[in-house]
């Protein structure tokens, strides 16, 4: 997806090649879109779905710098517009970044005058874009040009949107902040509440302690196996006294 912004009058245009393995070049995939306001920078920013089905084209200065996005689904061989434009607030500049989900259903469309990053869901029923409930994404700094840069993981629920004067200095290094929402929701007319990122969950607490290593377990006291009960041995029999030999009594003559 190529956008060229001072193309057409600087009008503006935006444009998709694809490569023909067959000629070994770049085709272009149907056909060129054209901005509509003069001077309006139509093609400032280009986002392409990942099925390559779906395109967005920001204008940042359409409507005195309020800025347009504009989403695309390519069909029966060229490019026809998805849902109404999204439409900036004065001096929003809106369209300065863009990101699209895998199918195209969602788009986050950034507005670095505003520091936001806002999110919209397609619905296909009544062909309009809805913004997400709590789907504005605030920058941590004001003036710190959040959403200048952003990527969208594929299924729509993380954002990362980059600020270039991050912390709010013209020194500064910059900073990325990275949005998740667990469940995304589409909202009516209006969108919901701003929100600011949930700080990262971080578990202070002391791990549990370990268990006391007690003292080694004293084996059970060894019991000598029982002896069969010894019979005293019987005493020898006593024996009888000898008595002593009396001889017989003399008679007399």
């Amino acid at each position: 997806a190529i956008g060229e912004k001072g193309a057409n009058s600087d009008d503006g245009s935006a444009r998709v090649l694809e490569w023909a393995s067959g000629n070994g070049d770049w085709v272009p995939r149907g056909s060129i879109l054209l901005g509509t306001q003069e001077n309006g920078n139509f093609g400032a920013t280009v986002a392409l779905s990942p099925d390559s089905l779906t395109l967005a084209v920001g204008a940042t200065s359409e409507n005195g710098q309020k800025g347009n996005a504009y989403v695309y689904r390519y069909s029966g061989g060229d490019w026809s517009q998805l849902g109404l434009t999204i439409a900036g607030n004065a001096g929003d500049y809106l369209g300065t970044s863009l990101a699209l989900s895998y199918s195209g259903t969602v788009v986050a469309v950034g507005t670095s005058n505003a520091d936001q990053i806002r999110v919209f869901e397609y619905d296909s029923s009544l062909n309009w874009w809805f913004p997400r409930a709590a789907g504005v994404l605030n920058g941590l700094h004001s003036g710190d040009l959040f959403s200048v840069s952003m990527s969208m993981t594929p299924d729509g629920r993380t954002i990362a949107g980059g600020a270039t004067l991050g912390r709010n200095s013209y020194t500064a290094p910059g900073e990325v902040t990275v949005y998740s929402c667990d469940e995304c929701v589409a909202g009516g007319p209006g969108g919901g509440p701003a929100v600011s990122p949930s700080p990262p969950r971080v578990n202070n607490s002391p791990p549990p302690p370990s268990p006391s290593p007690g003292p080694p377990s004293s084996p059970p006291p060894s019991v000598p196996p029982s002896l069969p009960p010894s019979t005293p041995p019987s005493p020898p029999p006593s024996p009888r006294p000898s008595l002593p030999h009396s001889p017989p009594p003399s008679l007399p003559p």
